[in-house]
């Protein structure tokens, strides 16, 4: 199979109807899109892909063509790590900033908010605090909270452990709550027991619990813990 060698303008076609059909073939049904994912580098660079080194502008015309495809729609854009790397969530709220000066349709922040329990909360609650401040729709939208981050062979998942957990969840849906009403879109976990997530796949770590259900989906006690305190 031979590489796709087209000009700028192929490019954005191909994009273009690439967006548009998924978008026209869902509207009316699906209320919002991540439509520009994972875009910048933690240095707050752009991330080097297909799209960024052959259509300029490349995030500006997704929202556009998106919002041409169904004007309802609530548009996204969604990234991770912002936590701990104020370059790349400076990048992030720079490109906001542009994209509103412009009249470029971008309604909503996807935080995907894999965090861990040696994470800071001071940089936890910045990165929510600086969205919510673009006026934007705020999505936590991949929440997962490692608890071996360091991937620790003989690590036990004990109540410690647990402990720390349940604090970092509590902390991100306290400051979840915190954001106006109107400017809340919801909060999606990364999947749902501890054996499908993708730390245990991705980063090979076998003794990774993150999610709110065990291995056998049943409820884990941060779970009873985390509706107790939300009610």
């Amino acid at each position: 199979m031979q590489a796709f060698t087209g000009d700028a303008k192929a490019w954005e076609d191909m994009l273009k109807n690439h967006i548009q059909t998924v978008v026209k073939h869902y509207k009316g049904q699906v209320a919002g899109w991540d439509v520009v994912n994972e875009s910048f580098l933690d240095d707050g660079s752009l991330r080097p892909t297909i799209w960024s080194k052959n259509i300029p502008d490349y995030i500006a015309k997704s929202f556009q063509w998106a919002h041409e495809a169904d004007p309802e729609a609530l548009l996204f854009y969604n990234d991770y790590g912002q936590d701990g790397n104020p370059k790349k969530m400076q990048a992030i709220l720079d490109m906001v900033r542009e994209l509103q000066a412009r009249h470029i349709p971008i309604h909503g922040l996807g935080l995907q908010m894999h965090i861990n329990i040696l994470a800071k909360n001071e940089d936890i609650r910045q990165v929510i605090e600086q969205s919510t401040a673009t006026g934007l729709a705020i999505h936590f939208s991949e929440l997962d909270v490692a608890v071996n981050p360091k991937n620790d062979s003989t690590f036990v998942y004990d109540d410690a452990a647990k402990a720390a957990q349940l604090e970092k969840l509590q902390l991100v849906f306290q400051a979840y709550r915190a954001i106006p009403k109107n400017q809340q879109y919801g909060i999606t976990f990364w999947n749902v027991g501890d054996r499908d997530s993708w730390l245990r796949g991705y980063f090979k770590r076998p003794k990774e619990y993150p999610l709110l259900f065990d291995d056998d989906y049943n409820r884990k006690t941060i779970y009873t813990s985390l509706l107790k305190n939300e009610k």
